[in-house]
């Protein structure tokens, strides 16, 4: 990944930035029947992480709220920075601002919380629309820029760390990487479920470690 880079790092975030969005966008809408305001109460990536929403402008205080809300805030709050021309500018020589990387910063760590609520709320309906190779391969090369550009940091990225370890073990780009759940356990059948009869309320509301995606 780090060999296609541009030598100035902004125009490859600039980039990557729109590129993640885009499929986290697809690969979380896929799965709209299923994170619904009732069986995804709370915004959580499994029992110990809820996401508290704030943008700083229209809500300052962070605010808890369903997992498809806050969804919808965060994605429109990306588009709306994706499409501000004085933080992403689109013409050749127009310079990024002096904060950009503090935006782009602010918009993966983000995007990587959509990430984590699919592995640990809804693999089973992944893994039913077989989607599994995709989002794996999505979140692989996710976590490979992050991490090429220090933009998230590694104890934000702790509630997908298993799976993490058991992605980046897998080195050959052009094999099939293991379908993996929220623990990094690889998983060699397809669950076979029907759309109505998936484990939805299987989803700890109890004590856990709050992010503020406001304050962190």
């Amino acid at each position: 990944l780090s060999d296609s880079l541009f030598l100035s790092p902004s125009p490859s975030i600039s980039t990557a930035a729109v590129d993640f969005f885009t499929q986290i966008n697809m690969l979380y809408g896929t799965l709209t029947e299923f994170c619904t305001e009732e069986t995804c109460r709370v915004m959580s990536a499994g029992p110990k992480y809820q996401y508290y929403w704030a943008d700083g402008q229209s809500i300052k205080k962070p605010i808890k709220c369903p997992a498809p809300q806050y969804v919808n805030f965060l994605m429109c709050w990306v588009h709306k920075q994706l499409e501000n021309e004085a933080i992403f500018p689109s013409k050749i020589g127009v310079p990024f601002p002096p904060d950009f990387q503090k935006v782009a910063k602010t918009i993966l760590k983000r995007l990587f919380r959509v990430y984590a609520h699919i592995y640990c709320e809804h693999f089973h309906e992944v893994r039913l629309l077989d989607e599994a190779a995709h989002l794996n391969t999505s979140f692989k090369h996710f976590v490979y820029f992050v991490l090429e550009f220090d933009l998230v940091r590694k104890s934000q990225l702790e509630p997908l760390q298993r799976v993490i370890d058991v992605l980046l073990r897998s080195k050959d780009e052009g094999a099939p990487l293991p379908l993996t759940d929220s623990n990094g356990t690889q998983q060699h059948h397809q669950k076979q479920l029907q759309p109505n009869s998936l484990p939805a309320a299987q989803r700890s509301e109890g004590p856990a470690l709050v992010g503020s995606a406001g304050a962190i």
